[in-house]
């Protein structure tokens, strides 16, 4: 019953979220195993975490009905497989349906405040999502990019990520500039947020190595 199933998710949750993979992953097979519920991404989830990116994959690939978030996770699977193409197809088809799905901005920037209007949203309501993002070139989608949500955030960082592992340092130097600029745009100019941390530090590892060692000190200090 949804008792039993409230139990498990619960504590497998519990069980994730202090990086207790193992013990986790026991109770989202048990929970699909059984017909509870079907857990097969929050395995995937497990045994990315443990490293183990090829039977996160063989999963992620049992799924019919691939969510953004299962796109998410095969590009970083194949990310840490250095199998870049693949991660950033999936990366780009998870980014293309989030973008579909938007329909609206935030109300409240991070604090609570009402959010500035954001005068293009509707104005571009009607093309921006319908745009192929899959039949651009990496530039040309940063450039069409207008509505923002955390989604939209988290699958761009993902996609710097995989330039800059793939050794692509200004695309993906532009991709963590983006995210920055989408991260000022959803919860508010200079917002103390965990997202914009991690994408100025990974622009700063970038530009390093890169090279641009001014660059990346800055984006440290900041």
């Amino acid at each position: 019953g949804s008792g039993v199933y409230d139990t498990l998710f619960i504590v497998s949750e519990t069980l994730y979220w202090c990086a207790e993979y193992r013990a986790a992953l026991l109770l989202y097979e048990y929970m699909t195993d059984e017909k509870i519920s079907d857990e097969r991404t929050r395995q995937a989830d497990c045994y990315r975490k443990l490293g183990e990116y090829n039977t996160a994959v063989n999963i992620l690939n049992t799924i019919q009905d691939k969510s953004p978030y299962v796109h998410y996770s095969f590009g970083q699977s194949y990310r840490m497989l250095s199998r870049y193409e693949e991660a950033e197809r999936h990366l780009v088809q998870a980014l293309q349906m989030d973008y579909n799905n938007l329909t609206q901005v935030a109300d409240t920037d991070y604090y609570g405040n009402p959010s500035k209007p954001q005068t293009n949203a509707k104005e571009h309501e009607d093309t921006d999502n319908s745009i192929n993002l899959e039949a651009l070139s990496p530039e040309e989608r940063l450039h069409v990019i207008r509505n923002v949500s955390q989604f939209v955030v988290a699958r761009l960082a993902s996609l710097a990520d995989v330039y800059s592992k793939w050794k692509k340092y200004s695309q993906a130097a532009a991709y963590y500039k983006k995210t920055l600029q989408c991260i000022n745009e959803l919860y508010g100019e200079g917002a103390v947020v965990v997202e914009a941390g991690i994408a100025l530090n990974n622009l700063g590892i970038n530009y390093n190595m890169s090279g641009e060692h001014e660059a990346a000190v800055e984006c440290y200090n900041q």
